[in-house]
């Protein structure tokens, strides 16, 4: 009993073993690929652009040194006299501003003379929150050996004056985007231990307003922060920005009104393209003075976008790749197929809510790597093992054509047994162009070709619609049978339907040959029901399902008697539908070798009273 358990369960062991081989190696080997970083890196900004821009935020503006501001100020000139940004601060310091910081490095004595650093410093010392920035050199902020690193502040006339100086490098990934901010950054002056902790430019500001040092407003946030950014911001287009942005000029000439700075943290930032001062973001290009204020505001709120960390991120990676494995191992192909598109679109799905509504990143593209490896590892392991007996039906199917025989073929225990030649009760029609040959002799082998295709492929669909088999095409005919392979109880019923339906595609067909080109078709159709032999038949090297017997030749018979738009029956089949259909009889059918004509019908509609075929055919396009 339980070796007979463990036999059943065994393709599910293997296909475990396989999806867990295949997770590990994803986890293991390619998740700290670079490519596979960038990657998930390229996702997360996806995310965030998906996501969109969030309100303005009403407690931070900024001041903007842009172009007409520099124009205006300095005649072109970059950078602007410092006592511009002086009386922009005796301005917002009049204003009632909480705190203002300075995103600019005065690490050296100003251009415009001595008396330019005056108008600056007494304007910093009047305020009393202006937040200055400094500069820590000699490696990137985010990973630089101490030992290295230079730390500049600004020139002390300046900075002795200033609330608090604030570093303002920012880290950049290894695709060159910024999107973190290092709060507390690692530089030299600590004395005995050689380092100590420069705050960050955002973070200096933030301690400023709200009256704590920088490690209490830190405390609780990440040191590495991942920015939660409003939105984007294009560099030089005024209508674009995710702040509230005022022109220095303005500011430092008080055009403005005070009322706008009560109670706001401002930062005054280079605002034009003659700065370089662009960073590339997951919002695309922003002034870094933007950045900086995204950062501001990710401090304020506390609503730094959280990633998971490395270890849970490879965690659920392996899980969704044993789920994968047992889904694809447990269902056939294309169910297994959907259920593995659905935990992989699921996933996706939830990564999205869970950035959207609770600012948590996960990966996503190692996870997904992991269900498409998984997937395709247990598809291989089954093919090679559960789909090896199948082999033999997968040879014989090249002597086959009809999907209904492939059916069998894939799915009966012996197949040989299954399309052995039957007598059975067929219901078979025939459908073919009425004067073809004529028309053929007169066009393109191509349009002729063409013309096919569009008759074909319509009253083939006409075929399907009633769960038909298409026996064969021979050049313009169509032979059709119900009954074989698949068993209906109405095959008679279901014939006389699709013969109708073909007819009543006649003007769509025309109407596509017309806009080719092409001309008019007609068509008749003929309809018989009895026994004849189906099954397979051939030769050893190639075999063919079909049908034959008397029925299958008095139904040719009828096609050919059919006139255009005409759906002509036989008694046998009139017998079984006659009170589902309205009829007309015609003259008995002489048939070759038969002492007494066949009495046959043109079908002119169904019984529930739908439009005559009558009707149809004085709208005919006849094929002289």
């Amino acid at each position: 009993m339980l070796r007979s358990i463990l036999h059943a369960y065994r393709p599910l062991y293997r296909a475990l073993t396989g999806g867990i081989v295949a997770t590990l190696f994803i986890v293991l080997v390619l998740q700290g690929l670079p490519f596979i970083n960038r990657t998930e890196l390229s996702a997360f900004d996806y995310q965030l652009s998906l996501r969109g821009a969030r309100a303005i935020p009403q407690n931070v503006a900024l001041v903007g040194v842009d172009a007409p501001s520099i124009a205006d100020l300095s005649g072109g000139r970059y950078p602007v006299a410092r006592k511009w940004i002086g009386q922009a601060i005796n301005f917002l310091h009049g204003a009632g501003a909480k705190a203002i910081g300075l995103d600019f490095w005065y690490t050296s004595p100003s251009g415009y003379g001595p008396q330019d650093d005056a108008v600056l410093a007494q304007a910093i010392k009047n305020a009393g929150n202006v937040v200055l920035g400094g500069e820590l050199g000699g490696a990137d902020a985010s990973n630089f050996l101490v030992s290295e690193a230079t730390y500049t502040p600004p020139i002390d006339l300046l900075g002795r004056h200033a609330a608090a100086i604030g570093v303002t490098n920012v880290p950049v990934d290894p695709d060159g985007e910024v999107r973190s901010s290092l709060l507390l950054q690692q530089g030299p002056g600590g004395g005995s231990l050689g380092s100590r902790q420069y705050p960050n430019l955002p973070l200096s500001v933030a301690s400023i307003a709200l009256h704590q040092s920088p490690l209490a407003v830190a405390r609780g946030l990440p040191t590495n922060m991942l920015i939660n950014y409003v939105g984007p911001q294009n560099p030089g287009d005024a209508s674009r920005q995710s702040f509230h942005v005022y022109q220095l000029e303005s500011v430092a000439k008080g055009q403005d009104a005070p009322a706008i700075f009560k109670n706001k943290i401002v930062l005054i930032i280079p605002a034009a393209l003659v700065t370089k001062d662009v960073l590339t973001t997951p919002f695309g290009p922003m002034y870094g003075g933007f950045v900086q204020a995204n950062a501001l505001n990710t401090i304020l709120n506390r609503d730094p976008i959280v990633p998971v960390g490395d270890t849970a991120n490879s965690l659920i990676a392996l899980i969704l790749g044993l789920l994968t494995a047992l889904v694809a191992s447990r269902f056939g192909i294309l169910r297994s197929a959907g259920a593995t598109l659905g935990v992989a679109l699921g996933f996706v799905g939830l990564s999205f809510v869970l950035l959207d509504a609770f600012r948590v990143w996960m990966h996503i593209i190692t996870p997904e790597i992991a269900i498409v490896v998984t997937f395709a590892a247990v598809m291989a392991l089954r093919f090679s093992t559960e789909e090896r007996q199948k082999r033999r039906t997968a040879r014989i199917f090249g002597q086959y054509v009809k999907p209904e025989i492939v059916d069998i073929l894939v799915n009966s225990p012996d197949e040989v047994a299954a399309l052995a030649g039957t007598r059975r009760e067929i219901s078979i029609l025939f459908v073919d162009i009425r004067g073809f040959t004529h028309m053929s002799e007169r066009m393109e082998a191509e349009d002729v070709v063409e013309a096919l295709d569009i008759y074909l492929e319509v009253l083939t669909a006409s075929v399907l619609k009633f769960d038909g088999t298409i026996n064969k095409y021979v050049g313009d005919e169509i032979v059709a049978i119900w009954n074989a392979p698949h068993h209906h109880n109405d095959h008679h019923l279901r014939t006389v339907r699709c013969g109708l339906d073909m007819v009543a595609h006649r003007d769509e067909i025309n109407a596509r040959l017309r806009a080719k080109g092409l001309p008019a078709i007609n068509y008749g159709i003929g309809i018989n029901s009895g026994d004849a032999i189906v099954g397979q038949m051939g030769s050893p090297f190639r075999k063919q399902y079909d049908v034959i017997g008397d029925t299958v030749n008095t139904g040719a018979r009828l096609c050919s008697a059919a006139g255009g738009s005409e759906v002509m029956i036989s008694e046998a089949v009139w017998e079984v539908v006659r009170n589902d259909v309205v009829v007309e009889e015609t003259e008995p059918l002489r048939l070759k070798g038969k002492s007494q004509g066949l009495r046959t019908f043109l079908v002119l509609e169904l019984g529930d009273g739908r439009k005559s075929i009558l009707e149809s055919n004085e709208e005919a396009v006849l094929v002289p």
